[in-house]
């Protein structure tokens, strides 16, 4: 009998033990397009937390076109997530500003009868303390009715001073009321705002994912000959940064020049800033990111390197990368030119933007702005605007050549 119970209690702790360790690695797993309606706030925080740490190990085994739309497909279910969850909380606030403009209007007929009231009961007093002592004595029947005339007055003023603090609390307890709808209301605009740029990323990065598959025909061998490219021209601009060394500046440190529409890639204000979904900083590697920023700016949009680098649909795959034809300001267009070209360009007006040799520090790409003689003043990312191209490239380095029409 001992042993059976003896038994009998070991097993209880086995399944115990079993139990609590089932439990402790229970998690919510990231199951792209899985359906997550009627989730509570907690479980799709879980499952937020699971997709960003799945993000985290494809964004380090990206190789293949598969392995790209992989991560494209978990990135855009965790947006999809986000945009539930705040849906959520502004359903969630709309319905706490609802219950609080009920309260506010609840207690605003509440203090309007506590006045009305109070103004009645404050008549009635004052119409008995108008009259003369006199009066008061020769109409009271006898004494006693005089006492009670006075308590009376004494219960009516206590009465009005009662009403005189339930006035006071119920305008301090409306106006605390208000106060915190108004602070409901600032959230629900943050959240509203949120909501909006949550959507306009989705739309970025499914705009982006049917880019790829649109340019690489959904083609492994497209992608590669694509991503050797990539990796060529950001290595050859991360050479040249290396060589003249990746300097950050004070914002505006070079000028905005003559012209008033340079930028330096090297702006403390984006320069350490990835570039869309790569690992890559406009520092490094944002010389054509700057270039095309300043075409805008140049034509009165208020964008910045940052504004370009954060548009993912402009960028190849996971990378840095720039794709072709690149997008500009609306009502101009994308020519490709040859050297021979570009005065005549120039001297239309157009701007031009120019990829260039740097020797063995590999290539850049700058703005020609304008002709000066044989030469060219140009908009340098790295050194700054309105210098002659002469003094750091030779037209001979040019390489590559795009007029903006």
């Amino acid at each position: 009998m001992f042993k059976n119970i003896k038994w009998l209690k070991n097993s209880i702790v086995v399944l115990a033990i079993i139990l609590s360790g089932t439990t402790a690695v229970i998690s919510q797993e990231c199951t792209p397009d899985l359906d997550v309606k009627n989730r509570s706030k907690t479980e799709l925080t879980e499952i937020i937390e699971s997709c960003q740490q799945k993000l985290k190990t494809i964004k380090n085994q990206i190789s293949t076109l598969s392995s790209q739309i992989n991560f494209m497909n978990t990135q855009i279910y965790i947006t999809k997530l986000k945009i539930n969850q705040t849906q959520e909380d502004i359903q969630k606030t709309k319905e706490e500003i609802n219950i609080l403009e009920t309260k506010i209007k609840d207690m605003d007929y509440n203090l309007t009868n506590l006045s009305k009231e109070f103004l009645l009961l404050t008549q009635e007093i004052y119409k008995i303390q108008s009259k003369p002592l006199f009066v008061k004595l020769t109409t009271a029947d006898d004494f006693s009715d005089l006492l009670r005339q006075y308590k009376y007055l004494k219960t009516k003023i206590d009465q009005n001073h009662q009403l005189m603090i339930n006035i006071q609390r119920t305008k301090l307890n409306y106006q605390d009321q208000v106060e915190l709808r108004e602070k409901k209301q600032e959230e629900l605009n943050k959240l509203e705002q949120l909501l909006k740029q949550q959507e306009t990323s989705l739309q970025d990065q499914q705009k982006s994912k049917q880019q790829l598959l649109e340019i690489t025909k959904n083609d492994e061998k497209t992608y590669q000959t694509l991503l050797d490219k990539a990796k060529q021209e950001l290595a050859s601009f991360r050479s040249f940064i290396q060589s003249v060394g990746p300097s950050v500046i004070p914002a505006d440190g070079l000028g905005k020049g003559e012209l008033g529409w340079y930028y330096s890639q090297r702006d403390e204000r984006w320069a350490n800033y990835l570039i869309s979904n790569s690992d890559m900083n406009i520092i490094e590697v944002g010389c054509l990111i700057t270039d095309i920023a300043m075409i805008y700016k140049s034509e009165g949009y208020n964008i910045t390197p940052l504004d370009i680098a954060s548009e993912s649909e402009r960028f190849f795959s996971n990378t840095a990368y720039m794709l072709r034809p690149w997008k500009l300001p609306a009502g101009k267009i994308f020519n490709p030119i040859s050297k021979t070209e570009i005065d005549q360009k120039l001297s239309e007006g157009k701007k031009v933007i120019v990829g260039v040799y740097a020797g063995k520090y590999g290539t850049h790409y700058v703005v020609l702005a304008k002709l000066d003689g044989n030469d060219y003043i140009m908009y340098d990312p790295y050194y700054g605007p309105d210098l002659k191209f002469s003094s750091k490239y030779s037209k001979a380095s040019i390489f590559t050549a795009v007029a903006i029409e």
